[in-house]
């Protein structure tokens, strides 16, 4: 896939006839990514992760074609609300969603809704900062039936209890459990630009606490009423120690029809952080200067 993007880009890409593209004035808000920018109306960003389509000056959407391919669809978009000569705010949604079937839990179903904002001001031609935060929005839930309780069971440890279980819960009874979780992130990013291609770009997303509901319990099928019992919890968890942010240093290649990232995080603790050290993206359409 690497090199049908490049391959693609190559052919696609224009020849500056006077200079070498390097040398060309440099753009303040050329970088979409972590940014308050968006890739420009009628430009298709196809990267290796995410794939992005301006449909505005100032609004993007898109989507994450490997988790399509996973089973999970998902939709994002990005607007700029805000833009001025040197302050920009952007504000991004995203929606994802699967059942739980493969997970064993037939009825049950995963949602995930980020939504969050992010500023980005630029201090000087070569400099500019990016700061912003996100909340995740999670929702869980689902529903194991006597027969699918007894069939676990059966798989794990080969034995029946089927019947049992049905005298106890009903035909329609089993356990239930489910979630209502907020995820809050804060983001910060700093770009240096050499030139109108080379930049370093320093980038931290760090996940600050996770709170919300959590609640489980017992069905009981009882004819014409179905009872459930159990118990639920309110929780607020610190996330500093358990999620290590993804701090990472790269460089950053912008061509007429390629931006690439090359770089390492800066903490090894979190092995995702390489997913934001690196990444390549094919662009296709007009690009304008934002």
């Amino acid at each position: 896939m690497v090199l049908a993007l490049l391959t693609a880009a190559h052919a696609a890409e224009p020849r500056a006839p006077d200079e070498a593209w390097h040398r060309q004035p440099i753009e303040e808000k050329a970088n979409p990514h972590g940014t308050a920018y968006t890739v420009g109306r009628g430009t298709w960003s196809l990267g290796l992760v995410e794939q992005e389509l301006g449909l505005l000056d100032n609004l993007d959407v898109g989507v994450v074609t490997p988790l399509w391919a996973l089973g999970v669809p998902n939709v994002h978009g990005k607007v700029t609300a805000v833009r001025t000569r040197r302050l920009d705010v952007a504000l991004d949604a995203g929606a994802y969603s699967t059942g739980l079937a493969r997970f064993g839990v037939p009825d049950g179903r995963l949602t995930v809704t980020p939504v969050g904002f992010t500023a980005s001001g630029v201090v000087s031609r070569r400099f500019s900062v990016h700061g912003g935060a996100g909340w995740t929005l999670a929702n869980a839930h689902g529903a194991l039936h006597a027969d699918d309780l007894s069939a676990a069971v059966l798989a794990a440890t080969g034995a029946d209890i089927r019947r049992e279980l049905r005298q106890a819960l009903g035909d329609g009874g089993g356990v239930y459990a489910g979630a209502h979780l907020t995820l809050f992130q804060t983001r910060f990013a700093a770009d240096w630009r050499l030139n109108r291609r080379d930049s370093l770009v320093l980038a931290s997303n760090t996940w600050v606490w996770m709170s919300g509901l959590a609640a489980a319990g017992v069905g009981v099928d009882a004819g014409d009423a179905e009872l459930q019992v159990g118990a639920s919890a309110r929780v607020k968890v610190p996330l500093g120690n358990t999620l290590p942010s993804l701090t990472t240093l790269s460089w950053r290649f912008d061509w007429p029809r390629v931006d690439l990232r090359i770089g390492v995080p800066l903490s090894l603790s979190n092995p995702f952080a390489w997913f934001q050290a690196f990444d390549l993206q094919l662009v296709l359409g007009p690009r304008q200067p934002r």
